[in-house]
């Protein structure tokens, strides 16, 4: 059995909970392998305060956004580390998560930062017709995308589809923002039996 254990902020009556997704013998570090993948793992597990039955093999529910980024975090930080008394501090990894990763999209399972932008999904109108959401840059009523910049809410980039729930979303049928409008089926106004998500040539995602 591996003896190496990690302490979180420094205390030793703080053992960082293993989570044995790829290794059975617990944390590694100083290169690429299962125990350094299980150590990133529960590193990110406790920085983003994920409960951690849902990232274990088997269970299901909401995507972890620890496991979609634990072996880029491992690549970065991980395989590098010294054999003994090394430290990552929660600024180092919050800068590089959310400037890396970014949050985790709930429909297309993307990191924001690391996407391009969102799958592109049809919005169901209260008109009865299913319309194709506007790209980033191409908004009407707003410069926003005109200087070639990612989405200051979303990360989407120019010329590709916002995230679903982005603040800076026009709706395609009136220009305004698209959270919120009138112009949209609420979920309660959809069939029970209706997908939320449908594709650009009709079908349900």
């Amino acid at each position: 059995m591996n003896e190496l254990s990690v302490c979180v902020n420094g205390r030793r009556d703080l053992p960082l909970r293993h989570i044995n997704l790829h290794s059975p013998d617990g944390f590694e570090w100083g290169y690429g392998g299962s125990g350094p993948a299980d150590l990133a793992l529960a590193i990110l597990v406790d920085f983003l305060e994920e409960d951690p039955k849902k990232v274990l093999r088997g269970h299901g529910g909401e995507k972890s956004a620890a496991v979609h980024a634990h072996q880029r975090f491992k690549d970065k930080f991980i395989v590098g580390l010294p054999r003994e008394h090394w430290r990552l501090t929660e600024d180092e990894i919050k800068k590089w998560y959310y400037d890396v990763i970014g949050a985790l999209c709930k429909d297309c399972g993307q990191g924001m930062k690391e996407s391009d932008g969102c799958r592109l999904f049809g919005i169901p109108m209260k008109d009865g017709t299913t319309a194709d959401p506007i790209k980033h840059g191409e908004e009407t009523r707003s410069d926003w995308g005109r200087d070639g910049k990612r989405c200051h809410d979303c990360a989407a980039k120019v010329g590709h589809y916002h995230h679903p729930g982005c603040d800076v979303e026009e709706c395609p049928g009136c220009g305004g923002q698209l959270i919120g409008c009138e112009c949209l089926l609420t979920d309660k106004e959809l069939d029970a039996d209706k997908p939320r998500l449908i594709g650009r040539d009709g079908t349900p995602i």
